[in-house]
């Protein structure tokens, strides 16, 4: 049986380590934060790595693309060799590498190569030819999917999937979940906010000043942008807890990229309408 190597980030986990190890240092060393446009200037390797060497994250709780790594390790068993094939920093791929113990090769970013696209693609070629499947998820994945001789779709959005599958060696599919209304929902906090627009509608409604709606819009953004924040820092210990563990960002099922962006993204918004609404 050829290698069977595994992109990390979006495939076998249903994360990026990238925004799970930058919220991880948010949280535990946020003085922190005003040096990464730094280490980001140094290339996007070298960010990795310096957020990688100064954030702790339990493997154990990441959230795994579960069935895929049903199939992995059932191929594992069948003594197929898995290698464990990612952009992201190695000591945090060595890390979930020792945790699954599936993976007899980690080839991983180093603080001076990022591991992606045709440069993890020149990686896994020099070791194994073309005599590799590799399973992924993204646009990035296309040029490995092109040189293996097996292409393995994990959670690919449409679009990859159907240039992917032009190239006629995709043989195995395992479909990304369907990202439930009901989630979107409770990212948001929906029923809250709808409380304060409601709230703030009805005297609307009475005095006919649009000011009141203004307000409850800003107020609405803070609250789902400061809940969604607090989601987004609170990923390791939400998972370590039952109750919190199916949240959609902790599990997965929404986006962490999204949610880290979108949180201070609302804040803003909400300070935004204040400031206009002082003016007026």
């Amino acid at each position: 049986m050829i290698p069977l190597c595994i992109d990390l980030d979006g495939t076998l986990i249903r994360t990026d380590m990238l925004f799970e190890s930058a919220a991880a240092l948010l949280r535990q060393k946020p003085w922190l934060v005003l040096t990464m446009p730094r280490w980001l200037m140094q290339g996007k390797a070298t960010l990795k790595q310096e957020i990688a060497s100064r954030v702790s994250i339990d493997p154990a709780l990441l959230p795994y693309n579960e069935d895929f790594l049903e199939w992995a390790t059932a191929e594992h068993a069948r003594g197929r060799t898995l290698v464990l094939a990612t952009a992201s920093d190695r000591q945090l791929a060595n890390a979930i590498a020792r945790n699954l113990a599936l993976f007899t090769t980690v080839i991983a970013s180093d603080g001076h190569t990022n591991q992606k696209g045709v440069t993890k693609l020149v990686s896994l070629t020099a070791l194994y030819g073309q005599d590799f499947a590799y399973a992924g998820n993204s646009a990035s994945d296309l040029p490995i999917w092109q040189g293996c001789e097996e292409a393995i779709l994990v959670s690919a959005s449409p679009a990859v999937a159907r240039t992917a599958r032009t190239q006629g060696n995709v043989t195995q599919d395992f479909p990304a979940p369907r990202l439930l209304y009901s989630a979107v929902r409770q990212v948001f906090r929906a029923r809250a906010c709808q409380l304060i627009l409601v709230a703030a509608i009805l005297p609307t409604m009475t005095t006919h000043n649009p000011l009141w709606a203004a307000a409850a819009l800003a107020l609405s953004c803070l609250t789902a942008g400061t809940l969604i924040t607090r989601d987004v820092l609170s990923l390791q210990q939400d998972r370590a807890t039952r109750r919190l563990a199916n949240r959609p960002i902790a599990s997965g099922v929404f986006p962490l990229p999204v949610a880290f962006f979108l949180g201070p993204s609302l804040i803003l918004l909400a300070l935004i309408l204040a400031l206009i609404l002082k003016s007026r």
